[in-house]
């Protein structure tokens, strides 16, 4: 939006500068012209059809440079959005159905009676813990922001207290083949659960701090369009009332 004022500005100055010139050709040619209608009016017919050629050459040069100068700004907004944002965007909705996987498979293991129904519940936990390590190490590549940094610092946080949490629930489910594990049902409720919810919303922010990031880029280049729309019409228009 700055490239595209200071190119309007540059533009607008010349049209001033040619229009001063304009006049002073123009008050030259009625001075010199003064007791000689003849002289005058083949004097001013030149002149006029000069300023017209040069108001024309000034407003197509506009459009052309305000068509260039919006482009880059709208491209550089959709570049934003597809390189920036919606990577961010993907990755943490991916973080956040692990997050899920990961609880639905640890009531699986509560659920499970067998010892070897719960070594496979583990075995896929171990798998859902490794794809939210792969998507973290992903995602901390597109992290732009210091507020986004500082998010994802905590989410870490939060979610590896809750890790750690879940290996003590799973060894007391472990120890209870042939049983629910009440234990560590009651253990999860009143300790660790809150902790797995306090990581989600921690999550939930960071992915509206990228939507809200994403929405505000694509507000800019509908208002970078519609500024330089707007100029576009004001130079056609100027240049056919010329």
């Amino acid at each position: 939006m700055a490239r595209l004022n200071s190119s309007l500005g540059h533009y607008v100055a010349l049209l001033a500068t040619v229009t001063v010139i304009a006049g002073g050709i123009l008050a030259a040619v009625y001075f010199q012209s003064i007791g000689e209608p003849q002289a005058a009016e083949v004097l001013l017919g030149g002149a006029l059809a000069k300023i017209f050629l040069a108001f024309l050459l000034i407003a197509t040069a506009g459009v052309g440079v305000l068509s260039v100068t919006s482009m880059r700004a709208v491209n550089e907004s959709a570049v934003d959005i597809r390189t920036n944002w919606l990577p961010s965007i993907r990755l943490l909705s991916e973080m956040k159905i692990q997050f899920l996987s990961y609880r639905s498979i640890l009531r699986s293991h509560f659920l499970e009676l067998s010892a070897e129904g719960k070594a496979a519940a583990e075995k896929r936990m171990d798998a859902s813990s490794k794809a939210i390590v792969k998507i973290r190490q992903d995602y901390e590549k597109v992290i732009t922001s210091p507020e986004e940094r500082a998010l994802y610092n905590d989410l870490v946080k939060q979610w590896t207290e809750y890790e750690t949490g879940v290996q003590e629930l799973v060894a007391l489910s472990r120890a209870s083949v042939g049983k629910y594990p009440t234990e560590a049902q009651q253990l999860n409720e009143a300790k660790y659960l809150a902790i797995g919810q306090k990581a989600d919303a921690i999550l939930n922010k960071d992915i509206e701090l990228n939507n809200k990031g994403a929405d505000d880029a694509g507000a800019a280049a509908d208002k970078q369009y519609g500024s330089a729309f707007l100029w576009l019409m004001i130079i056609i228009a100027a240049a056919a009332g010329v």
